[in-house]
């Protein structure tokens, strides 16, 4: 059980906000919560050691683009640390699309943050970022802030491949895509054990 100090959230989302043929049917937001943000940066430096040649010039793991068994060998690393996964699985196909897209990210977003801010009221959550437009990225974290509750929230965005704790979340929401697109749980069962919410959200 995680100390109640400042607790860290890494969140990232697999799936898309499109609309088209081509486009992912489900959105997945996931967390992952912990004490500190060190113990996943070292899983993933430990998950790199002993790659190939060709495999140590890749910048960052990207679980959507990385061998399968580099991705089972980071999840196990990650499942045996002490932390905490909450999920937020969003179907785009039921109830009425938003007239914006991206309110399926904030909204995913907003309810991943409300499941953890339930368990820990001293919250620094860091988030993947998506915009490069920096009024797109200040609305969101403004809309994300006075929405929760919280009294000790801090939300900010970083880039995936400075902030190795994020490709944590990045493994984490995929293997959860996975399971719930493609009905193959290889990867979700690695870290089941770990995840303390999963809700499904329709709009």
């Amino acid at each position: 059980m995680l100390e109640q100090a400042l607790i860290h959230a890494v969140i990232d989302e697999a799936g898309d906000t499109g609309r088209g043929r081509r486009s992912s049917s489900l959105l997945v937001v996931a967390g992952v919560v912990c004490n500190r943000l060190e113990n996943l940066e070292r899983v993933v430096m430990q998950t790199r050691k002993g790659f190939d040649k060709k495999l140590r010039q890749i910048p960052e793991l990207k679980a959507s683009h990385t061998p399968a068994k580099i991705v089972s060998k980071l999840l196990r690393g990650v499942a045996a640390l002490d932390v905490e996964i909450y999920t937020v699985v969003m179907d785009k196909r039921l109830g009425r699309p938003p007239v914006d897209s991206e309110e399926w990210y904030r909204d995913g977003l907003l309810a991943c943050v409300g499941e953890i801010a339930k368990q820990h009221r001293r919250l620094n959550v860091l988030v993947d970022q998506r915009y490069t437009n920096k009024h797109r990225r200040e609305k969101l974290i403004q809309f994300i802030e006075a929405k929760t509750a919280v009294s000790f929230l801090s939300l900010n965005e970083a880039n995936s491949h400075d902030e190795k704790a994020l490709q944590v979340a990045d493994a984490v929401a995929w293997s959860i895509f996975q399971k719930h697109t493609w009905e193959t749980d290889e990867f979700y069962r690695i870290i089941e054990a770990k995840i303390r919410s999963e809700i499904i959200l329709t709009k």
